[in-house]
């Protein structure tokens, strides 16, 4: 009986997860070493592009020629070439390769000096190489047969020449494009510019005659218009003097201008009167009736009499004020006397504008009656002169009309003295041949390529075998699974010029400050004994940054309302005393020695943080925070304040942090992000009391990086407690 295996849909599932997984873990790993793989591939390239620079390239260059048919008539033609068969373009082409033009440019550019064009016995490689180029660009080989010429140098380069030159029409245009290739770019580029120079001046040479005869014959037409010319100008000048027309615009008598001038400026004159009088019989009836003549529009425009209302409302208000104040003031008086001096000036000057405007409105009036006078003497002599101008504009066409053709067959004649340039042949340079940097053969990119895709190879190559070789920790999950102990939080690096004391109060939400708060809640959350009021900051080895994170901590809890007491306990390097510039001050070390303290004696730091420095070390450092001394001051700090921070040292080979530890309620296990060791950290681990190690702090974490492993931020907070056993620590 058969049973059916297919596999079904939740067996599928694990599969697609996997494969997800994969491809999740493959853009991280291209996100992490995407520099590194860019490095190999572009050094890869730059071999591939060595190698091909050993093989022999062949450069091509092209020229670009508008070819249009020369203009038989320049006079009647509405421009050169305006319209171009196939037929031209296509014969232009057969000139461009025969064998007559291609001998010219070989002899003006010498070509038989280069060995390009020179004869040379070829490999048998060479050889079949060049079959295969012809057969591949599709060049066919000139026939065989003997040399036609009386110079066979001369006749060889010919057909070099003719076999690596390629000459089509681009299309249906009248574009002709003149192509080269040679083992020498800038041969390439020279040989297709000779190619075109000799075609341009074969067309030139063609036009050249033509060009001198048309020449002639438009001078001599041109020396017959300009004769005609001065003789109708001679004409209207002959009848303007005779007829007492002098002064008058072209085609009009000196009468119709003078009747035309007068008629505007009496257009203007009574426009401007009809203001003026509306302007002033306002004013008037303003001043019959007692209104506010001030608000006419000329009293408004005035600057002094806007200045004089300005002065009496300042007055005014200077007036109100003192009478508000209810007792008499001497200044009282003379404001008002001001006041009444302005506005009587007001006054006169509001009557002054009045009377200018009538002034203005008479001056307007005596000037319409003379334009009228004018205007009636010229009226009179319009008739006679309308008679005279119609002869005058005559003649002044006439003269117009020879003066026109004139200037055109000047032009003309400027073109057909021109018509030795290429723009007169037909033929025109549109884009020269330039020095080709790439070679069309051999396959450069293909070559190229391939060394890209050979060095990004290497360079994944070595990304996988870094991380296989790799030491540090660079994920959270490396963190847990090797040491096995909860990551508290990820401390990103401090930036550069802040300071780790200062920059939780300055920059609350940076994301230095919030990972120090978060693993200030954590280690006081995670704590066993007195909700954690002593902590432990220690490393596997110094440069750690359990210094710098030891402060932020302490910051952090002075900004949360904690009292906080600082504790630098480590003796030998004493790197916190520095940060705290305490590090003259009397602190654990005279308090081991002594056995006396007072802690409201306790130096002040800030609001609510209090600090004891190292002091100055004598004697064994590890003896010092072994003494009773030490662990009662810690005991009675607890009565005082609600955090207590130890910078402890390093564990390293020392005693030092194991003694601290057993006074602890917590302790945070610091490990630099990617530097510290994983069997340095192993080993540091297994020194300490397992029941007082609270997790782990990731220092100087680069969070961008981190995420391309594949972990959010979000992702470094444990979800409960921390349960670890010594069995476990041991194992590791």
């Amino acid at each position: 009986m058969m049973t059916d295996v297919r596999p079904t849909h939740a067996e599928s599932v694990p599969d697609e997860a996997a494969l997800a997984e994969v491809l999740r873990q493959g853009i991280a790993f291209l996100r992490r070493w995407w520099l590194s793989i860019l490095g190999f591939s572009l050094l890869g390239g730059i071999v591939a592009a060595y190698l091909v620079l050993q093989v022999e390239d062949r450069f091509r260059s092209d020229l670009l020629l508008l070819v249009e048919k020369p203009v038989d008539r320049p006079l009647e033609a509405e421009g050169p070439g305006a319209i171009t068969d196939d037929s031209y373009v296509d014969g232009q082409i057969f000139v461009i390769e025969s064998r007559r033009l291609l001998r010219e440019v070989v002899i003006a550019e010498n070509l038989t000096e280069e060995r390009f064009f020179q004869r040379e016995p070829k490999s048998w490689l060479q050889t079949q190489i060049g079959t295969i180029r012809g057969w591949v660009l599709g060049n066919p080989a000139p026939p065989a047969g003997p040399d036609t010429e009386d110079d066979p140098e001369v006749d060889f380069a010919v057909r070099v020449l003719a076999r690596n030159l390629s000459v089509s029409r681009e299309d249906d245009t009248n574009v002709i494009e003149i192509s080269f290739s040679a083992t020498s770019p800038r041969l390439a580029a020279r040989v297709a510019d000779a190619v075109g120079d000799a075609f341009v001046r074969s067309r030139e040479a063609a036009q050249r005659a033509r060009a001198g005869r048309v020449s002639g014959w438009l001078d001599e037409r041109a020396v017959q218009l300009q004769q005609q010319v001065t003789e109708a100008e001679d004409a209207v000048a002959a009848f303007k003097i005779e007829n007492d027309l002098i002064g008058g615009a072209p085609g009009q008598t000196l009468s119709e201008q003078q009747l035309t001038e007068f008629n505007t400026q009496l257009i203007l004159t009574q426009t401007e009167l009809a203001e003026r009088r509306a302007a002033y019989n306002r004013a008037r009836e303003i001043l019959a009736a007692n209104g506010d003549i001030q608000l006419l529009p000329d009293v408004l425009a005035s600057p002094l009499i806007a200045a004089l209302r300005e002065d009496v409302l300042s007055l005014r208000r200077r007036e109100a004020e003192l009478g508000n104040r209810g007792v008499e003031n001497p200044r009282l008086d003379a404001i008002r006397d001001e006041i009444a001096t302005t506005e009587a000036q007001l006054d006169a000057e509001v009557r002054r504008v009045v009377v200018a405007i009538g002034n203005e409105v008479e001056t307007l009036e005596a000037r319409q009656s003379l334009l009228l006078e004018r205007l009636a003497q010229v009226g009179g002599n319009t008739n006679a002169a309308s008679r005279l101008g119609v002869d005058l504009r005559e003649l002044e066409r006439r003269a117009a009309a020879y003066r026109i053709l004139y200037e055109r067959y000047l032009s003309e004649t400027a073109l057909a003295e021109e018509s030795v340039s290429f723009l007169t042949s037909g033929v025109e340079i549109i884009d020269a041949a330039s020095i080709p940097r790439d070679a069309y053969y051999p396959p450069s990119k293909f070559f190229v390529v391939m060394g890209l895709m050979f060095g990004a190879a290497i360079g994944t190559f070595r990304g996988l075998f870094r991380e296989a070789m790799e030491t540090g920790f660079r994920k959270v999950t490396q963190v847990q699974q090797g040491l096995g102990l909860p990551v508290l939080a990820c401390v990103p690096r401090l930036p550069r010029r802040s300071s780790a004391l200062d920059l939780p109060a300055i920059q609350p939400q940076a994301p230095f400050s919030e990972a120090v708060s978060t693993l200030r809640h954590r280690l006081v959350g995670l704590s066993k004994t007195e909700m954690g009021k002593v902590v432990l900051l220690t490393s596997a080895n110094p440069g750690e940054g359990k210094t710098s994170l030891a402060a932020a901590l302490a910051t952090s809890a002075r900004l949360a309302g904690q009292s906080t007491l600082l504790i630098d306990a480590d003796l030998r390097r004493r790197g916190l005393s520095r940060l705290l510039r305490l590090d003259g001050e009397e602190g654990l070390a005279e308090l081991a020695r002594s056995g006396e303290w007072d802690l409201n004696e306790a130096l002040q730091v800030e609001e609510n943080l209090f600090a004891l420095p190292a002091g100055e070390v004598k004697g064994n450092p590890s003896d010092m925070l072994a003494s009773e001394a030490l662990s009662w001051y810690i005991e009675d700090a607890r009565q005082i304040f609600d955090v207590i921070i130890i910078d402890g040292p390093p564990v390293a080979n020392m005693a030092d942090a194991q003694i601290l530890a057993e006074m602890a309620d917590s302790v945070a296990f610091v490990v630099r992000w990617a530097q510290t060791p994983r069997n340095v950290a192993r080993a540091a681990l297994s020194t300490l009391p397992p029941d007082r190690v609270a997790g782990i702090a990731l220092t100087a974490v680069d969070l961008r990086t981190l995420s391309y492993y594949g972990e959010a931020y979000e992702a470094f907070t444990p979800s409960g407690p921390p349960q670890r056993t010594a069995q476990a620590r041991v194992s590791v």
